[in-house]
């Protein structure tokens, strides 16, 4: 099940970000800290309340985050 990232999700999905930053570095460079979680989170929350039909990008989290 994919759905929509949340606040809650932080310390899981920093932690996954920060242990294969070297796998993903050269494709994608996800949130790794508290504040630019914060800043990922605010983002999309803005996107797919504007358009969430249309929204060309969200944040998602997986259960095991």
């Amino acid at each position: 099940m994919i759905r929509a990232v949340t606040a809650a999700d932080e310390a899981a999905f920093t932690a996954a970000a920060r242990a294969s930053r070297k796998l993903h570095r050269r494709w994608v460079q996800p949130p790794a800290d508290a504040e630019a979680f914060g800043r990922y989170v605010d983002r999309h929350a803005s996107i797919n309340r504007v358009s969430p039909s249309s929204a060309s990008s969200i944040g998602v989290a997986t259960p095991s985050c």
